[in-house]
């Protein structure tokens, strides 16, 4: 009695049906499991012998659509279960209107949970909001209670979209690892909420993510580089039981509780908090007065044990049954030690000690480590520039020799310029001057460059694979532009994929930006490697040039131009 069968098969464009007239005889057929199978074409009778399946599965495995009635699941009357999970490679399997019409056969069965993962991952971005609020259209009527739309590389949220709607009857919405930057949702009736895995840390710190009060009961918010949160996030959330916010780089709590009465557990593990503010312990104070069983768990936290924080550690004394691993705690001291386990009353007693003993030569010695540091920083700020053109003269000099080694024939330019035509006149009047004409390099230019007739995204992969390096001349309006950070992304891949490892991309700061201003991505691009600024300064400008020229400058044989 066969109840569970798998496929790993492809049909092509074959005239043969893959569930053919046989498989009517497997009454107790209940799941179907097509994997690794690189085309599984899906007509209108596809699964018109196998009509008890209540669990489809489709692994590595590309379904394709060519019927108009969109009829391909309508004959699963008792399906419980879909999964999609395409290949995760540098092309979709599906496009959008496939996914959609493969969805519109959904409308008449049973469906309680639909999964798809890995289906959108090239070149070719698509709207979050536009799938989602048109599969909602489609199982509005069905009972479908969980919905799973997940590691999709190329999937967007502007703020000007329509925020996503999902189906009355759902109860869990799963769009973690989108690489998303920004959500609003109208999910009223969702209990349970997955958004880990998303790059939504610079929108959280200044937006809400719903547009009214739901039931929600269960947000998982982890690991999308949270910073902070906005103060709103939660207001009117009265439900929330559980709030994840693990792996993020939070320093502090201080959004409004006021509103989480039915609050179970607060999950900060794995953050940044050395201590919580007056105002994050007012708000958890609220909190734990709602609810005498609330917990919050900091571990792995580099909670931090010194005069300052003392305030902090004993309220964390007076409130011990609320964190969990409380006696596991390990704070860091100043001097870079840490506590031990199980010895927190102990470190609270020395501290309370030493900070009233040492609290007057504490202080002298701030004001004046205070007053050598802002006179040094001083003389440094005023002498920044001249400091600067010793450091590089000196630096060149050096290192210079190690880089005439490379072979120019392996490339056709020494570097790609990546700019918004807003900055084409620093493109065309300095970069051309100093590194073709001065410095014998050779620029790919698009204005001058690309080929004409060929796509604009082909011409720009054709760049970056044909230059040594590609220089990123970032401005407010290069950050704008669609085509720039094209280029960019596109570079930071041919680095890993093609270059084995090798750093290709080199930045240069034309404007001066705040790091609120720059995409997640490049911010955390500038933590890891070196970037120029444009210094429009008379010793900054040399240093600058003879900065840029180095990761460029080969051994040319004669002759070269």
């Amino acid at each position: 009695m066969v109840e569970i069968l798998e496929l790993d098969v492809s049909t092509g464009f074959s005239d043969k049906a893959v569930l053919g007239n046989g498989f009517s005889y497997l009454k107790h057929l209940y799941s179907l499991n097509a994997c690794n199978c690189q085309t599984f074409i899906l007509e209108s009778d596809t699964f018109k012998n196998t009509p008890n399946l209540t669990q489809v599965y489709f692994n590595h495995c590309s379904p394709r659509v060519y019927s108009e009635k969109h009829e391909e699941f309508s004959k699963l009357m008792k399906l419980k279960v879909l999964q999609l999970n395409g290949w995760l490679s540098y092309t979709p399997d599906l496009d959008e209107d496939e996914l959609l019409a493969l969805i519109a056969g959904l409308s008449n069965t049973t469906i309680e949970i639909l999964k798809m993962h890995y289906l959108f991952n090239s070149f070719y971005s698509v709207s979050l909001s536009n799938i989602l609020n048109n599969i909602s259209v489609v199982l509005n009527k069905t009972l479908i209670q969980e919905l799973h739309f997940t590691n999709n590389l190329n999937v967007h949220f502007n703020e000007l979209d329509m925020p996503v709607k999902v189906p009355p009857s759902l109860r869990t919405l799963n769009i973690s690892d989108n690489s998303l930057e920004a959500l609003k949702l109208n999910i009223k009736q969702v209990t349970s909420l997955h958004l880990e895995d998303n790059r939504l840390g610079n929108y959280l710190a200044n937006n809400s993510l719903w547009i009214q009060n739901s039931k929600l009961e269960y947000v998982n918010l982890s690991n999308n580089s949270s910073y902070k949160l906005h103060t709103t996030i939660f207001i009117g959330q009265k439900y929330l039981r559980v709030i994840d916010l693990r792996f993020n780089i939070l320093i502090d709590s201080n959004f409004d509780m006021s509103s989480l009465v039915n609050l179970h557990i607060l999950d900060l593990k794995n953050n940044k908090i050395k201590y919580l503010s007056d105002q994050s312990r007012m708000e958890l104070d609220k909190v734990f007065k709602n609810n005498g069983n609330a917990k919050i768990d900091l571990s792995n936290n580099p909670l931090q044990c010194s005069c300052f924080t003392l305030p902090f550690l004993n309220w964390m004394r007076l409130s011990q049954k609320h964190f969990i691993n409380y006696t596991q705690f390990r704070c860091t001291f100043e001097n870079g030690s840490f506590s031990k386990p199980n010895s927190f009353e102990e470190v609270l007693l020395n501290l309370q000690r030493d900070c009233t003993n040492h609290l007057y030569l504490i202080i002298s010695v701030s004001f004046s480590v205070l007053a050598f540091i802002a006179v040094l920083s001083a003389v440094i700020y005023r002498h920044r520039w001249k400091l600067r053109y010793l450091f590089y003269t000196a630096k060149l000099k050096y290192t210079s020799h190690r880089n005439m080694e490379e072979n120019l024939n392996e490339y056709v330019y020494d570097a790609f310029i990546s700019y918004s035509e807003n900055d084409c006149k620093f493109v065309i009047g300095d970069c051309i001057k100093h590194l073709e004409r001065n410095g014998n390099m050779k620029l790919c230019i698009h204005q001058r460059d690309f080929i004409p007739g060929e796509e604009i995204t082909q011409n720009i992969i054709s760049a970056i694979q044909n230059s040594r390096k590609t220089i990123c001349i970032i401005s407010r309006s290069f950050l704008e532009s669609y085509y720039c950070m094209f280029e960019f992304n596109m570079t930071r891949m041919e680095s890993v994929h093609s270059r084995n490892g090798k750093n290709v991309l080199f930045l240069v700061f034309y404007e001066k930006l705040l790091p609120e201003e720059l995409p997640l991505v490049l911010y955390e691009l500038i933590q890891k490697q070196s970037y120029s600024e444009y210094p429009n300064d008379e010793h900054g400008n040399v240093i600058f040039w003879d900065k840029l020229k180095m990761p460029l400058h080969t051994f040319r044989p004669r002759g070269y131009h």
